[in-house]
């Protein structure tokens, strides 16, 4: 098997993936499994599968099998007792007593499924074989018929499409956000501007989503003044930006803001943001007459 030299198998359990059954094989391995190397190792599984190869099975004394086969017998546990059961296959020999096929053509074919990286030098593969890997085709192959089907493109053009599509929505989101920023600065030159003891503070509600309103709090801020915003969704969102005046705390200030309306907050002294309570309770409650 190309593979055996550098990877050394611990244990193998069964488990359920999507209806599928399958079983997973944890390996000892100096780096990553590429995914060239899966593939090898699928193809080396399925030939042997394929060549039908016999498997010996019989137990020997546990001395004398250490001594001839030495403790790699072990890779899959050690099992108690004097005399042990030998199972080989391809020149792999191991020490197991579990349920073993007469010879590899029994197994069927061989699909991997899943890499997983369990931890450094510990990689995980989970796999299927005969009806099970069958099973795990078929349904691989819905998935591709879902999408294929779904943006409305032939199989062999599915690649380059998905690739396409997710350009074109990286592009859109791009261009959303620079519009967002633009409408942000749009929003802050149009609300009203009140001056105290020299520096410049807004207090404003603005439809605007968290992100939004954090922006075009600090937007301001970076002007050299400070910006009290709420944004009015679907959950109140409040933001305190101030540009460098010492006796403004936005935490503080973000703190008592929403203790006032119901929620929490408070962080940095000179940008704080926390979201409040949702809006309908927001819309019943009044502020007391000295909140101001």
């Amino acid at each position: 098997m190309p593979q055996k030299k550098c990877l050394a198998r611990i244990f193998i359990r069964p488990v359920q993936k999507g209806g599928v059954e399958s079983s997973r094989i944890d390996i000892r391995h100096f780096r990553h499994v590429s995914d060239k190397e899966l593939q090898q190792i699928e193809d080396a599984a399925n030939r042997l599968v394929l060549n039908d190869i016999p498997v010996h099975i019989g137990w020997e004394d546990r001395t004398a099998a250490e001594q001839k086969y030495g403790f790699a017998l072990y890779q899959g546990g050690v099992p108690p007792g004097a005399r042990i059961r030998i199972v080989q296959v391809a020149g792999d020999v191991q020490a197991c007593a579990g349920t073993h096929c007469i010879s590899t053509g029994q197994i069927g074919s061989v699909r991997i499924m899943r890499l997983e990286h369990v931890q450094d030098g510990i990689e995980r593969i989970e796999f299927s074989a005969g009806m099970a890997a069958v099973a795990y085709n078929r349904w691989m192959e819905g998935i591709v018929d879902t999408s294929v089907a779904t943006l409305s493109v032939q199989r062999e053009n599915l690649p380059t499409s998905v690739e396409r599509f997710f350009t074109e929505w990286k592009e859109q989101r791009k261009e959303i956000e620079r519009l967002q920023a633009k409408v942000a600065e749009l929003e802050i030159a149009s609300i009203p501007v009140e001056d105290v003891a020299g520096v410049s503070i807004v207090v404003h509600a603005v439809t605007a989503s968290p992100k939004e309103v954090v922006s075009m709090a600090t937007a301001y801020a970076n002007e050299g003044g400070v910006a009290l915003l709420a944004g009015t969704g679907d959950r109140v969102h409040v933001a305190v930006a101030s540009g460098g005046v010492e006796q403004v705390n936005a935490g503080e200030i973000v703190r008592r803001v929403c203790e006032i309306l119901g929620g929490k907050g408070g962080a940095g002294n000179r940008l704080s943001h926390r979201a409040a309570v949702p809006r309908q309770p927001l819309l019943k409650r009044r502020l007391p007459p000295d909140a101001g």
